[in-house]
């Protein structure tokens, strides 16, 4: 989260500085979900700069064309579509407890631009992997950072692993007692 916290925080720099390309767009429709609202955007073909692109894992900043400074909130991508004459991109917002003065300037056929500030998909992975622990056979091991003891090595293993694979003997240790130890294994060292 804090990684998360430091990409916002210096997309906010670079908006302020210039850094990032404001694509216009025109609110086309708007729907309300729970305490969320979702507007759909349409951004004509030849007004999306090169190398500027949206993922629906996207954190992005959408402000008003005529008071950038007053009218400005973040959103996160929920849905693009390319159409023929434009991309549709669909984006979600909660206000909290500005909804009322906020919410009445996104209307359809107002002008908004929008500004790519960071993408959510690192953030979503490593959620989603914290919200698999109690369900992994090592959870417990990993949140107490608990590892296993590796099993004893005879020589003779040593020897046949450091053969096969043409590694040196810490190398051959390393492969031996990941196969044999349950859980993760780092093993480092040339390849060649």
């Amino acid at each position: 989260m804090c990684e998360c916290w430091q990409q916002i925080c210096q997309a906010k720099e670079a908006v302020a500085s210039g850094e990032k390309t404001a694509v216009p767009c025109e609110v086309v429709g708007r729907t309300s979900v729970d305490d969320f609202v979702e507007i759909y955007t349409m951004i004509k073909h030849g007004m999306l700069p090169d190398r500027v692109f949206f993922t629906e894992a996207d954190l992005v900043l959408l402000r008003a064309v005529n008071k950038p400074s007053s009218h400005s909130v973040m959103a996160k991508v929920i849905g693009l579509s390319r159409k023929p004459e434009c991309f549709e991109l669909n984006l979600r917002m909660h206000f909290g407890s500005v909804r009322s003065e906020v919410s009445g300037f996104l209307v359809p056929k107002t002008k908004w631009e929008v500004i790519h500030l960071c993408s959510l998909s690192t953030t979503h992975r490593e959620w989603a992997a914290l919200r698999s622990l109690p369900y992994l056979t090592l959870g417990g091991d990993i949140l107490e950072a608990r590892i296993t003891q590796p099993a004893p090595i005879t020589e003779q293993q040593l020897a046949k692993v450091m053969q096969c694979q043409k590694v040196n003997e810490p190398q051959g240790r390393a492969i031996i007692s990941s196969l044999a130890t349950p859980g993760f294994s780092l093993i480092q060292g040339s390849v060649s």
